[in-house]
This record gives C-alpha cells, structure tokens and sequence, in this order.
C-alpha cells in the first residue's frame, strides 16, 4: 500500500515538477487524506 502510494507520489512529482509548489502542495494534501482515509 504504502510503496504504490510512493511510486504514486513520486510520478506525480516527476510530472508537476518542483516549479510549481501548489500543485505539489494539492498532492501531498491528497495523498495524506487518501492515507487517512
């Protein structure tokens, strides 16, 4: 579980870029409520 979200995260960052630290900031939001959940 935790590896996919991981992988998940780090595709994710990969794609967003750090260029653009909200869109970043809106993934790890997402990823810690997916985790919560």
């Amino acid at each position: 579980m935790y590896t996919i979200m991981y992988k998940l995260r780090f595709s994710l960052y990969k794609v967003t870029k750090p260029s653009s630290p909200m869109i970043n900031f809106y993934v790890l939001f997402f990823i810690l409520f997916y985790t919560l959940k």
